[in-house]
């Protein structure tokens, strides 16, 4: 976020866009919150129980993205809340357009 002390750090790769979401699950409703530290705040319905929140993570980005599912990937932290994610077909302006429409 612009004029705030966060900021979300997205690179763009010959692989795709990659950031970092920091994780809630078992929220009240699937939404993109905020930021917290460098990364953004995703809230999820689901369970952190056998991939559950990886899985409807990665599912709900896609959507709010506008990308298929198969286009989105957790690259790093998959038993953390802070995952590194990776998504293919979208550019970094994209991204923060769609993520501070949310926000």
């Amino acid at each position: 976020m612009k004029g705030t002390d966060k900021e979300l750090h997205i690179n763009e790769t010959d692989n795709g866009v990659v950031f970092k979401v920091w994780v809630q699950p078992k929220s009240a409703r699937n939404e993109i919150k905020d930021l917290k530290g460098d990364a953004l705040r995703v809230r999820i319905t689901a369970v952190p129980v056998e991939g559950r929140a990886n899985k409807a993570c990665m599912n709900f980005l896609a959507k709010e993205l506008g990308v298929g599912k198969s286009q989105v990937e957790i690259i790093g932290g998959h038993k953390s809340r802070t995952k590194t994610v990776r998504v293919t077909g979208v550019t970094t302006d994209e991204i923060e357009r769609i993520v501070f429409r949310k926000s």
